[in-house]
């Protein structure tokens, strides 16, 4: 619980505000040109093009704080936080405003002054503005709804037609990606050890996650939560 309450506290501090944060998230940089992210405090660990059978390739980067490895040697395990929209996580000279949530500058100082446990950040890509909200709206409530109202949503909101499937997104998340993290990293794995955070759609993506995986995730972090529903529908209840 103490680990959930300071990082909804760091979530506060690092971003800049609502109307920032719906900008930010929209960015994507054509990969074959992409920039990778650099941390001012411990260190990233790019894995590029993760592959995946139900997302396709995905970058991954994990922040790990100083003196990691020496931790790692003493026994010492992390706890980890899952955080949607990576590119916008760490590195201001990458992002298309010049801004950044300051995950690294945050979690170090949380840290160091003992607010929290020690963890590591796993920040996932998103797919880019073409695919983000296919991506990241939550597929039961979406497949709830009637079929003229689903394919009103993906006209609007989908440029490439694609459907929603964020229930493969969460597959690739529990399935593929975590038990990789596991596996590298010196975690704890147990569901009270492991979170899931983002902005606007991605704090949606994550109240999902947590929601259709409750024995995976402790809590989650809902920043400026983007609750698109049906637009112009009243009391849509799920």
């Amino acid at each position: 619980m103490k680990f959930l309450v300071i990082s909804i506290i760091s979530a506060c501090l690092f971003v800049s505000g609502c109307s920032e944060i719906k900008k930010s998230l929209h960015t994507v940089v054509d990969k074959e040109q992409q920039v990778f992210p650099k941390a001012s405090v411990g260190k990233i660990r790019p894995t590029l093009r993760f592959p995946s059978h139900n997302i396709g390739e995905r970058n991954i980067f994990v922040w790990i704080p100083d003196g990691y490895r020496e931790a790692v040697k003493s026994g010492v395990k992390f706890a980890t936080l899952y955080m949607h929209d990576a590119q916008m996580l760490f590195d201001s000279n990458i992002t298309w405003n010049n801004q950044e949530w300051q995950l690294d500058e945050i979690a170090h100082s949380l840290i160091n002054n003992q607010e929290t446990i020690p963890f590591i950040i796993v920040g996932i890509d998103n797919a880019g503005d073409a695919l983000r909200y296919v991506e990241y709206m939550p597929q039961k409530p979406f497949e709830s709804l009637s079929e003229e109202l689903q394919a009103d949503l993906i006209a609007k909101s989908s440029p490439t037609g694609e459907t929603v499937y964020s229930d493969r997104y969460l597959e690739f998340l529990t399935g593929e990606l975590k038990p990789y993290i596991d596996r590298n990293y010196a975690t704890l794995s147990e569901r009270e050890y492991t979170y899931v955070g983002g902005a606007s759609m991605g704090g949606l993506i994550s109240w999902y996650a947590v929601a259709e995986y409750p024995d995976v995730f402790g809590g989650c972090i809902c920043m400026s939560t983007h609750f698109p529903g049906g637009y112009d529908m009243q009391d849509w209840t799920i």
